[in-house]
């Protein structure tokens, strides 16, 4: 009996070393980088955040929740249920005006699969920056 009990503890510590646990988010503002010179620099650099604090496959749910929480606003992407995996299931914007231009951050939630419950995507986040200029004005002012 003892035996048994030795194994079974042994199985389940090695179930719980070999699970894939993800790191929680970071915690606080996620960086926005408006600080860089060019646009270009900025989505670079906002990339970077974006893969850092929310690496890896996480729940859709769980990345929204945090962006949302920044004042990213999201919405489903595509027209329907039938987004397949590698493609982008969702996408956060954040929107700031910025003189005669408008600047975007945008993460794109793309999906990586599905749970068993078929409800609860799997997701990797992917952040980009675009500026809008108008009335000629310079998107590297």
């Amino acid at each position: 009996m003892r035996r048994l009990a030795a194994t079974l503890a042994l199985f389940a510590l090695t179930a719980c070393a070999t699970s894939s646990v993800e790191p929680p988010p970071a915690s606080g503002p996620i960086a926005l980088h408006a600080d860089k010179a060019v646009p270009a620099e900025i989505s670079a650099a906002f990339a970077r955040e974006v893969e850092a604090r929310l690496p890896g496959v996480r729940g859709a749910e769980e990345v929204r929740g945090v962006l949302m929480a920044q004042g990213f606003q999201c919405a489903d992407a595509g027209g329907g249920p039938d987004v397949r995996v590698g493609e982008v299931y969702a996408r956060c914007e954040l929107p700031k005006p910025h003189g005669l231009c408008s600047d975007k951050w945008t993460v794109d939630l793309r999906l990586r699969g599905l749970t068993r419950a078929l409800d609860f995507a799997r997701v990797s986040a992917e952040g980009r920056f675009e500026r809008f200029c108008t009335n000629g004005a310079s998107p590297n002012g």
